[in-house]
């Protein structure tokens, strides 16, 4: 079994609560690894200049097309869900 280590990150209060919403407890640690291990490939296939590109928020998450997933969220459910999570802030 592979050794684990942590990290700690200080996050926005609101992204935390989209965090909580989206995310089950149970899943978030292996959602994190996950992004980051596809971070670390692509800093190793295209250089470090990745790590720009995602500071400035020019690169994205989106499937494979050869994944051809059935990802049923519209555009509406995803503003109505923003919306619930965001007026738990207040």
């Amino acid at each position: 079994m592979t050794e684990m280590s942590r990290i700690h990150l200080a996050l926005p209060a609101d992204l935390l609560n989209r965090i909580n919403w989206y995310l089950p407890t149970g899943i978030r640690s292996e959602v994190c690894r996950s992004a980051i291990e596809i971070l670390m490939d692509a800093i190793d296939e295209h250089g470090t200049g990745m790590i720009g590109l995602v500071l400035s928020k020019d690169v994205t998450f989106k499937p494979k097309p050869s994944t051809r997933q059935n990802l049923t969220a519209s555009k509406e459910n995803e503003q109505d869900e923003k919306q619930r999570y965001s007026s738990q802030d207040n």
